[in-house]
């Protein structure tokens, strides 16, 4: 799954200016989106004037979360429904 990463040497997402942030590498992470369930790699930056990481995420993912947004909306809608964890889930899976 491919999406842009922005040039962090001209703006830092942190403090907003071009303090000289660089990408440091990845992580990898499990995730559950629509139809795709398996691992994503997420960027990992650094400022250096606020001396501190930052991670950059696709808007889809929910941060701390395996289930993307929409297949957390879903799995709520369904639950609110049926009123049951595991038809909801059983329901989020076979969609």
């Amino acid at each position: 799954m491919g999406y842009p990463f922005p040039n962090v040497k001209l703006m830092c997402p942190l403090c907003h200016t071009a303090c000289g942030a660089r990408w440091k590498g990845y992580f990898v992470r499990q995730i559950v989106h629509k139809l795709y369930m398996g691992l994503i790699a997420i960027h990992v930056g650094h400022c250096v004037k606020l001396n501190k990481d930052f991670s950059y995420m696709p808007d889809f993912i929910l941060p701390g979360r395996k289930f993307s947004r929409p297949c957390f909306e879903l799995y709520l809608q369904t639950y609110y429904d049926s009123k049951n964890v595991k038809t909801s889930i059983d329901q989020l899976l076979s969609s």
